[in-house]
């Protein structure tokens, strides 16, 4: 079968990431900036990822997963922010949405496919009908289905060290020391766990090559 989906991209993952990421950032920073509060800079910080979410959804018929996880972060964000609380409750709150990703992964294996599984299906094939229809099929084999499973745990577990972190941080450290800290260890996790999952699933493709089975992207 052939396969007309664009080839994956790493560069073209990263900038929708980044776009994904900053814009709803420098959106809310501007509105808050102008006095705006914080839920109103928030639902429009929401736009950008929407209107991506929308497009994907009304071109391909799936949803971006990167305008989903984000979407996903605004509204864990909007429900943390009704939490209100302590200085400590609301340091904490800024890893809400990466303990609510974790928690997703977990759940998700209770499903038929798990979360990293649909992840990989997007950025293999770019939502192409004909490359998704291969990609599935390669869920009938067993090593997949364990791949996948492995990936989402790895990345439940990431996700889910992060905000133990963060709270270990908020109860044992000063609040300038976790204002510097948490970012660095947020992305030395990500940024692990990524070149982890890169170097894994290059393992994979080699190992499917030698097989000769195909895998779109």
């Amino acid at each position: 079968m052939e396969n007309s989906a664009p080839p994956f991209s790493a560069r073209a993952a990263i900038i929708d990431a980044v776009l994904n990421a900053a814009v709803p950032t420098v959106v809310y920073q501007i509105a808050h900036h102008r006095g705006i509060d914080d839920v109103h800079a928030l639902l429009l910080a929401a736009i950008y990822p929407a209107v991506v979410a929308v497009f994907g959804l009304a071109r391909r018929r799936t949803l971006d997963p990167v305008a989903g996880i984000v979407l996903f972060g605004i509204v864990v964000s909007l429900v943390a922010f009704f939490v209100g609380g302590s200085p400590q409750v609301l340091l904490i709150r800024e890893s809400f949405v990466t303990g609510a990703l974790g928690v997703l992964c977990f759940v998700s294996l209770l499903f038929p496919k798990p979360l990293m599984y649909w992840f990989g299906r997007w950025f293999a094939t770019h939502g192409d009908a004909a490359a998704a229809r291969v990609y599935d099929a390669l869920w009938e084999r067993p090593q997949v289905r364990t791949a996948n499973r492995l990936l989402t745990v790895v990345w439940g577990v990431a996700f889910c060290g992060e905000f133990v972190l963060r709270v270990v941080f908020v109860v044992t450290l000063p609040i300038p020391v976790v204002l510097a800290v948490s970012p660095i260890v947020l992305a030395a996790i990500t940024i692990a766990t990524l070149t982890w999952t890169f170097a894994y699933v290059r393992v994979l493709r080699a190992r499917a090559a030698a097989a000769g089975v195909v895998v779109p992207g």
